[in-house]
């Protein structure tokens, strides 16, 4: 913090003012990343015409590419474990998890509306369940010492839909 700080100019205290401690400018930074790519997504998948199960699949898919191949989240993941565990994977009304799971509701919710899908779980519960499956294959290798293996995540995700 007392880098951005001399970086911007500013005192350190003005600085915790305005973004509060180091681990929410942390989260805030990721949930726009996370807006970002959700948005990027939707306007990917809007474009492919991906509809039903599959635009449901793919944004979870897509999402787990973006968290993956993330410079700054890798980073976080390996050299704080323990602050990228609490902000990534923890709970609250405006956490990441919630933003996330929202997100997939809205996703299985209007595909439903549409038509277009008929999923076997109640969107609350596929939506929980698969942000929870993603934590486990995405951090696994922090968690339990479990490789990300990709194709395993999009298989178990799509056993659900």
């Amino acid at each position: 913090m007392s880098a951005l700080a001399a970086e911007l100019g500013i005192g350190r205290a003005t600085l915790y003012r305005w973004t509060g401690d180091r681990e929410q400018l942390i989260k805030e930074v990721l949930a726009i990343f996370l807006q970002d790519t959700f948005a990027w997504i939707d306007r990917r998948l809007d474009k492919e015409k991906i509809e039903g199960p599959e635009r449901f699949a793919r944004a979870v898919e897509d999402m787990i590419r973006a968290l993956t191949k993330s410079k700054p989240v890798y980073w976080l993941l390996r050299n704080e474990p323990d602050v990228a565990l609490r902000i990534l994977t923890g709970g609250g009304v405006n956490s990441l998890q919630t933003v996330t799971m929202e997100k997939l509701v809205g996703i299985i919710e209007q595909e439903v509306e549409k038509g277009n899908y008929r999923p076997r779980l109640e969107p609350r519960l596929l939506a929980y369940t698969t942000v929870r499956l993603v934590d486990s294959f995405v951090y696994g290798d922090i968690i339990a010492e479990v490789p990300l293996d990709f194709a395993a995540a999009s298989r178990v995700i799509r056993s659900l839909l």
